[in-house]
């Protein structure tokens, strides 16, 4: 489906671009998001026909962006694909750079990728569906990118043909949706208020994104709102209204503009506006807009051929239209009735002037995105270079400092015995047969990068300073991003968005790329969704393992979100966001980079270990071998407010925790650091914060190591690392430890990374566990190192098997993870959707009815382990009136010991029936499963029931 441009019209609007590109004011960024199924792929088609890359009436058809057989096969969009658009906007050229992302929540990692890359959005809504789950979830993600939006209110033409609103319920529901869509806005904006992280672009002159709040963020009157209907290819914002009538009116047009939204109404005698209606009259929007529309649907809707020509025509004269009467002929109403609207109202006019007057160029974006994008500006030891990257990236300037950022790896599956022999694009793969070839999809945010450059390629983890995270390199290929092609270009100036090729095994997954050794890396994306969902595979024939291995590593580049690792069993596992991004995984591999039979293993859930304490028991003592230190440490649940804000400042965390001086902590860090202070501070938790030793697991996590040790007050203190960021929030220094205290430390903080990392339940990750040292002692021994080993290594096997003693003694619970599962369905199959969910141990949480329809919305938390075969069962159980959409939520503890049986006649009789998790010992299921697939001991009956044999008199 991917092809090499040399020509055509694809190659002659890209030969345009690259020349209109130089000036970044003239560039526009942006991306398409909404939930599944509410039309982007749709509306992006209808974008691309204005350029004559496809035909019109193709438009929403050929779904020109979805480049993979699966996603025609589908018909959902799976891999955000890019292409570059022109468009001329009062006589002015503009190149805009359209990213058409996913709506299914299994691919939400490509909705980060895309936010990264753009500046400005366009949010799609259904007329009818309304606000949606993943619609709150990808507006969430371009609000932390700093996107600004725009509302695109899709599928109005349902509400004439399938609803059968008329105009004044049609405006009350698309106001409705308007006022949710700001209702979001607004709780994002709370969100930050609270923890006093503010967007600036107020103060900076952009507008819309921090308005004033009596207005609202999406407002048609400031014409960040458009109607449409992608399928008729149709729409307009107040505006397009306000030129057609401003000269029949006498009005100003932005005068109009605001006239025709809101609750406004005209008195035509005396030409006057109204705040409040007088009998009869209707709202501007009604009267003016929507009525005009309902006429041409409704002159459609005659069954008499000939009557509906002479309607038809009627309207297109009483417009102003040319449209041809062979045209208004055609048999399908709807064919006419989209011709009439696409000439009156064109959707790609409406959509693609709203990027260029509504959306921010690079130069004006980048200044306020910085710092979300490169909080590690400030870590730049020397000032003048840090200052001269700071100000290239706020100013978006194409002659400053090269700070490239490659969002993801894209694989270009190029014609045989074109691109490849041509070398145009590099095949990436140690397989000969192989033809994964990845080109970088880019954004360049200062400088102008070109062909032969040598820049120089900074881990997602690199920090300025590091050298170990740097990789020279030489610029070998640059293309524009054509959707299905890639063109060649020699040069891309700041501000835009491209392909760079050569770098499949240098760059991983992501990157950030520059000419500065001592330049800072940008932020890692932040996915919506994690991967839950494990599978493990192996080859049908063990001779193509070594395929399957070089398989698994192209996979690993080409998914930005897929997690490849392989277990100390054996087994090669992928883990998935959800079902459908394992099954396109699974057909990837088979068909693309391993090219063999796999046996795949039912779908393995990830799983945490927790305690819950109810009162301690006694302390766990420890011993080290050669019996020279004694550990008393005991397990305790973290409050969940400190969990909260470990996960919600990960990566600000993550930083601070790895800053070799105090001087370069970071605002954000600093930030996030104040506010785990704080919440230690709520919980009553103080006496703790100055003795972290360490957390966990893999150094950061919602488990800790504290220190409460009496008596040797050389382990008192923090860690060498902690203290440093106590040092860089003000607070008093602690003395250096010695060499001695130090590797006592360090060895007792691997051993708790090693258990956090494995619980004793079934290996799993712990999360919400606070490991408290009471008590270190010291004995002198004769024999410190040579009879048992290093000191170190019994220390760190020691306090491995404490903690695991220590968790094991307190309330062992198991923790799952939980979507938030959202089914429409119709009142006809209500029952069956709840005996459904009750069978899954789902939590039901709402049921909304739909406004105008005979449908409702259950809302309900349904544990992943449980969610498999959801879809299909609820289409055999309800013939197809129900349909899922599953988002992660949360990690919910499983409130029942795994450990529990019961054993006496009152602990059955007490036994609540509708426990389902205790009267089952659910955990204790999932556990035996996961030791099993581990290969870890189970204890088990081999035989539940043992009788008498039976003899049948029958045979021999």
């Amino acid at each position: 489906f991917l092809y090499f441009i040399e020509g055509g019209m694809d190659g002659l609007i890209a030969s345009q671009i690259t020349g209109i590109q130089q000036d970044a004011d003239k560039i526009r960024n942006f991306c398409m998001l909404a939930h599944v199924d509410h039309g982007k792929t749709t509306l992006s088609d209808v974008l691309i026909s204005s350029n004559g890359l496809i035909s019109s009436a193709l438009a929403g058809k050929v779904r020109y962006l979805d480049c993979r057989e699966d996603e025609q096969e589908k018909l959902i969009t799976m891999k955000a694909s890019t292409i570059a658009l022109k468009h001329v906007h009062e006589d002015v050229p503009h190149v805009l750079n359209l990213i058409d992302s996913p709506g299914h929540v299994d691919f939400s990692c490509e909705v980060s990728t895309a936010v990264r890359l753009s500046d400005g959005a366009f949010l799609l809504v259904d007329a009818i569906d309304g606000v949606a789950t993943q619609t709150r979830a990808v507006l969430q993600q371009a609000y932390r990118e700093k996107v600004k939006c725009c509302l695109v209110i899709n599928k109005i033409d349902l509400l004439v043909t399938t609803m059968n609103q008329d105009p004044v319920t049609a405006y009350q529901t698309l106001s409705n949706i308007i006022q949710d869509a700001n209702v979001l806005m607004a709780s994002f904006a709370n969100a930050d208020a609270i923890t006093g992280e503010q967007l600036q672009e107020k103060t900076i002159g952009v507008d819309g994104l921090d308005d004033d709040k009596e207005d609202g963020w999406f407002e048609p009157s400031k014409g960040n709102v458009i109607f449409a209907s992608s399928v008729d290819g149709w729409g307009f914002t107040t505006r397009d209204f306000a030129k057609i009538y401003s000269a029949k009116l006498g009005w100003s047009v932005n005068a109009l503009t605001k006239a025709l939204w809101g609750e406004w109404f005209l008195d035509m005698k005396n030409k006057k506006l109204l705040p409040t209606p007088k009998p009869g009259m209707q709202p501007m929007c009604v009267k003016f807009i929507l009525q005009q529309i309902w006429k041409v649907y409704s002159a459609a809707e005659v069954e008499n051929a000939d009557e509906r020509l002479a309607k038809l025509l009627k309207v297109t004269d009483a417009l102003g239209l040319r449209v041809k009467e062979n045209v208004l002929k055609k048999k399908d109403p709807r064919s006419a009735v989209a011709a009439v609207m696409n000439a009156w109202l064109p959707l790609s006019k409406s959509v693609l002037d709203a990027a260029v007057t509504q959306l921010p160029s690079p130069e004006r974006a980048q200044a306020y995105r910085m710092t979300r994008l490169a909080p590690d500006l400030q870590l730049i030891a020397n000032r003048e270079a840090r200052e001269t990257i700071e100000q290239g990236l706020t100013v978006c300037n194409k002659k400053g400092d090269i700070m490239i950022y490659i969002a993801k790896m894209l694989d270009v599956e190029c014609l045989p015995g074109t691109a490849l022999q041509a070398g145009n694009v590099e095949v990436d793969a140690d397989s000969e047969d192989s033809t994964a070839a990845f080109v970088g999809v880019s954004r360049i945010f200062s400088g102008t990068i070109r062909k032969g450059m040598t820049v120089y390629v900074m881990e997602p983890k690199h920090k300025p300073g590091g050298e170990d995270t740097i990789k020279p390199v030489i610029v070998e290929q640059l293309f524009l991003l054509m959707g299905r092609g890639l063109a060649p270009v020699d040069e891309v100036p700041a501000g835009s968005i491209f392909g760079i090729g050569g770098l499949g095994k240098t760059v991983l997954k992501s990157a950030t790329l520059s000419n500065r050794k001592d330049a800072c890396g940008f932020s890692q994306m932040v996915f919506q969704s994690a991967a839950v969902i494990r599978m493990s595979v192996e080859p049908k024939i063990p001779s193509d393992l070594e395929r399957l291995k070089v398989g698994l590593a192209l996979l690993n580049k080409a998914d930005p979100q897929v997690e490849v690792s392989y277990a100390e069993s054996g087994e090669h596992v992928i883990a998935t966001a959800g079902e459908v991004h394992a099954e396109r995984c699974i057909r990837d591999l088979v068909t693309r980079y391993a090219k063999v039979e796999l046996n795949v293993s039912e779908p393995l859930v990830s799983f945490k270990e927790t305690v819950v304490v109810a009162e301690h028991k006694k302390a766990t003592v420890i011993t080290s071998a050669n019996k020279q230190f004694t550990i008393a440490v005991k397990a305790h649940d973290v409050p969940a407010s400190i969990v909260k804000c470990i996960e919600d400042n990960e990566a600000d965390l993550r930083r601070a925790m790895e800053i070799t001086d105090p001087s370069q902590l970071s605002e954000s860090s600093l930030k996030a650091l104040n506010e785990l202070k704080e919440a230690f501070e709520e919980e009553k938790w103080t006496k703790y914060w100055g003795s972290l030793w360490a957390m966990g697991p893999r150094h950061l996590g919602s488990c800790m190591l504290l220190s409460d040790a009496k008596g040797d007050d050389r382990f008192k203190g923090p860690t060498e690392q902690w203290n440093k960021s106590m040092i860089a929030m003000g607070m008093e220094a602690n003395e250096e430890d010695d060499a001695d205290t130090r590797l006592v430390k360090d060895s007792i903080v691997a051993g708790f990374q090693m258990a956090a990392d494995k619980g004793p339940l079934c290996d799993e990750p712990m999360m919400g566990v606070a490991f408290v040292i009471e008590s270190i002692t010291e004995e002198e021994v004769e024999t410190k190192d040579n009879v048992y080993g290093p000191l170190s290594g019994q220390l760190m096997s020691s306090m491995y098997s404490g903690c695991r003693q220590a968790f094991l003694a307190e309330g062992k619970r198991l923790v799952e993870p939980v979507y938030e599962c959202n089914i429409l369905a119709s009142n006809l199959c209500h029952g069956k959707v709840y005996e459904v969910l009750k069978k899954r141990r789902a939590e039901i949480v709402d049921n909304i009815p739909q406004e105008g329809t005979d449908g409702f919305t259950v809302i309900s938390y349904l544990p992943v382990p449980e969610s498999f075969g959801l879809a299909d069962e609820l289409r055999i159980k309800t013939s197809g009136h129900a349909t899922p959409n599953l988002v992660f939520s949360h990690w919910s503890i499983i409130d029942a010991d795994p450990f529990f049986e019961r054993r006496t006649e009152d602990e059955i009789e007490d036994l609540d029936e509708t426990d389902v998790a205790l009267i089952s010992n659910v955990p204790r299921t999932l556990i035996n499963k996961v030791r099993k697939r581990k290969g870890l001991h189970v204890e088990e009956q081999a035989v539940q029931k043992a009788e008498k044999m039976k003899y049948s008199t029958r045979g021999g």
